[in-house]
């Protein structure tokens, strides 16, 4: 087993020649793989016949030969598989997502702005780093690594995946960073003497492949394919084959001294990477020196080596971490050496007994119908068909009859299996038992009853293998301290930048764009990826596909509690988190016919037509002209509804000039009505009791009601109403008169 102590490589010393130097540097790392390969030989031992037992192999050698020898079955009933896999799957549902945050934020860059190629949207420091770690996962199919590594860890007890850069192309001298798999985890050697979980403290690492010679020759004409010498004793064993050679990648952390400078700026570098340039900085851009302390750096290095040669480097590699990183599983410590342990490695023996008691029982219920005749030899004497009876269905068998013996018979066992069969299914309670995963956590039937209670005994199963993604997680979170470490170390000049975001699209910005400043005259460089520190934040939950359909479900059930018009506006926020064809185009529709008090500044500016942004006062106006935005054409259907519009309006202008004609009328049959009431009183209205002339003039008022109902207002009805009422009281006071 690996022993965790606190022992570091040993640097060469310096006053020797280089070439004693160079064979000594040789010889050291020769010999610290071969530290590395003795503390992880007992660790690649087990993890080896835990992945036999996952694979299915799971009967020893020998008991396999000699069932194999006497006819005898050795089934295999892979019951850990399954288990593997439930771990993982739920692992490759909730990835570590991280949030990149500020560690400080000084009068200088804490607000500092990104802008897109459009301009019009803004994004922090933080939010362009998050997004840089976002797209470098994506180009570099990090999830694959991801996944190869949990998987390599809950199958044999640990996983690497590693950092690397490279050329963007052949013809440029832009690097990129990837996140790379690796493939075989037992091609990797990291130090395991540091304290810390996630092994940020490692102090060096292989990852090493084994090469066909002719390949290594014609790609490293110059160097030797063989050892220079005898390799015994000599720490060559391992390197040199027949037909291959060993191919190591050295990667080893280098202390420098060095000095820690806070630049005007609010910057902080070393000296040693702003010496070229600490004079140009101040003439040219004003930037000082506020303080300075002596530090020793790490540097971490890699070189390409075989045994005694190295291929390529050593080169500096920008980050003072080794950038392999350990996905661990369940980490013990017995007797002082340290073990990786696997989901299923204290389930292998539970796992063998069901295979023994599962073939046991198939072997006796196999052998049930084989059961031998019992009689006595004169029965069977001159009969040989009963040599073939256990073998043939013979359509009737004949014997010879032995008075007071019965007839031949079968011995059947009792039972058979069953003893068996009740083993393997404590065995199989075991393998749960162990591993942690109850009937619910796999999708079993068992006796819980409620959901709740079903929930329990899942989320129970989750926490009893949390190590496994808490480590990845752990791994992830390393990681990405060592991507915003290199981010700026690598993007040192200009470039327009792809960010990846959260939902899935993706936008471009200026990074390190040198302007001239118009008050000083000087060089300045805007966006700069480098300003400021920042840390990382794990937030580990389901990925961004399952949260947004499960907001899709939630806003769907919220709508049918809100009005129509609230409905409206986050109807368009649904249909973006929806991935039918077209979604994105019905999305932007649909948010373009808010009003503007429901959109965001940006949107309103996204909006605008080409050569219109917003004004100072927040109105859109002609970016060359300043003239403001002219209303927009009325679209097909608001002519129609202003058609619609001016008709009615001539209907109900011309119903309003007949109503005044009917009013005028009306208003003079009034006065004329009046006029004959009035000289009818003066004349004595002798004939107010002639009902004949009464009749006539009520009748008169009625019709002219009946002839303007439609056309007069209320006002008018009312006071022809009057009238009629005047006209009876007038009647009836002439007959009391008279009475």
């Amino acid at each position: 087993m690996a022993t965790r102590t606190t022992e570091k490589p040993v640097l060469p010393d310096s006053a020797i020649t280089p070439e004693e130097e160079k064979a000594a540097r040789m010889l050291q790392i020769r010999e610290r793989f071969d530290i590395l390969s003795k503390q992880w030989s007992a660790i690649h031992e087990e993890a080896k016949d835990d992945d036999k037992f996952v694979a299915g192999d799971q009967w020893g050698e020998k008991q396999r030969q000699e069932r194999e020898e006497d006819g005898r079955p050795a089934l295999t009933f892979n019951m850990l598989e399954r288990y593997v896999s439930t771990i993982t799957n739920q692992v490759r549902m909730n990835w570590p997502s991280m949030k990149v945050l500020p560690v400080e934020a000084d009068k200088n860059n804490k607000d500092q702005r990104f802008s897109n190629l459009a301009g019009t949207k803004d994004f922090s420091q933080a939010e362009v780093l998050n997004g840089i770690i976002k797209n470098i996962e994506h180009t570099s199919k990090a999830d694959q690594a991801y996944d190869t590594a949990v998987e390599h860890s809950t199958r044999h007890g640990f996983g690497f995946f590693r950092i690397v850069t490279e050329y963007t192309s052949d013809a440029t001298f832009d690097q990129t960073i990837k996140i790379k798999r690796v493939k075989n985890s037992y091609q990797v050697l990291i130090d395991l003497t540091g304290e810390d979980a996630d092994y940020c403290d490692s102090n060096d690492g292989f990852v090493f492949s084994r090469m066909a010679k002719d390949t290594f020759e014609k790609k490293w004409p110059k160097a030797r394919s063989t050892a220079a010498f005898s390799t015994t004793g000599m720490f060559y064993d391992s390197w040199y084959g027949s037909d291959d050679i060993l191919i190591a990648e050295y990667y080893y952390i280098d202390y420098i001294d060095d000095e820690l400078l806070l630049l005007s700026d609010g910057s902080m570098n070393y000296r040693s990477e702003l010496k070229p340039i600490l004079d140009e900085l101040e003439e040219n851009q004003g930037i000082t020196i506020l303080k300075a302390r002596k530090v020793k750096r790490r540097q971490c290095k890699w070189q390409k080596m075989t045994a005694d040669e190295v291929l390529e480097g050593p080169i500096d590699i920008p980050c003072s971490y080794i950038p392999i990183f350990l996905v661990a599983g369940k980490e013990y410590i017995v007797d002082d050496e340290y073990q990786l342990h696997s989901a299923i490695r204290q389930a292998k023996d539970p796992q063998k007994s069901y295979n023994y008691n599962r073939t046991a029982a198939t072997e006796k219920i196999g052998l049930d119908p084989k059961a031998p005749y019992i009689g006595t030899e004169e029965q069977f004497e001159g009969h040989p068909e009963w040599d073939q009876a256990n073998r043939k269905n013979l359509p009737y068998l004949t014997y010879t009859h032995v008075d007071g013996v019965n007839p031949p018979s079968r011995n059947y066992p009792s039972n058979a299996g069953q003893m068996e069969m009740a083993n393997a299914q404590m065995d199989k309670m075991d393998i749960r038992e162990i591993i942690g995963m109850p009937e619910a956590s796999t999708g079993d039937q068992s006796n819980e009853i409620s959901g709740r209670a079903v929930q329990a005994r899942q989320t129970a199963g989750n926490l009893a293998n949390f190590t496994f993604p808490d480590n990845l997680n752990r791994a992830v979170e390393h990681a990405c301290r060592v991507l915003l470490e290199m981010i700026p170390k690598v993007i040192t000049t200009y470039r327009v930048q792809r960010i990846y975001l959260e939902d899935g699209t993706e936008d471009f910005v200026k990074l390190n764009e040198l302007i001239t400043d118009e008050e000083t005259g000087k060089e300045v460089v805007k966006h700069d990826i480098g300003l400021g520190q920042f840390d990382v934040r794990e937030q580990t939950g389901a990925n961004y596909e399952t949260r947004r359909q499960e907001a899709t479900e939630s806003m769907i059930k919220i709508l049918n509690v809100l009005t129509p018009e609230k409905a409206d506006a986050i109807a368009h926020m649904i249909v973006k988190n929806m991935d039918f064809p077209g979604a994105n185009e019905v999305y932007q529709l649909l948010r373009k016919m808010l009003p503007d008090q429901l959109k965001s500044p940006d949107e309103i500016a996204s909006d605008l037509p080409e050569g219109y942004v917003m004004g100072p006062e927040g109105q859109p106006v002609h970016q060359d002209t300043g003239e403001p935005l002219p209303p927009p054409p009325p679209t097909p259907e608001q002519q129609l509804a202003q058609k619609e519009l001016e008709t009615r309006d001539k209907e109900a202008e011309a119903k309003s000039k007949k109503a005044d004609a009917d009013i005028k009328k009306a208003q003079a049959d009034e006065a004329e009505a009046m006029a004959e009431i009035e000289k009818l009183k003066t004349e004595g209205a002798t004939d107010f009791n002639n009902q004949e002339l009464m009749d006539n003039l009520i009748g008169k008022f009625e019709q002219m009601l009946e002839d303007t109902k439609e056309d007069i207002d209320e006002k008018m009805i009312e006071m022809s109403v009057d009238i009629l009422k005047r006209v009876r009281q007038a009647q009836s006071n002439q007959t009391r008169t008279e009475t």
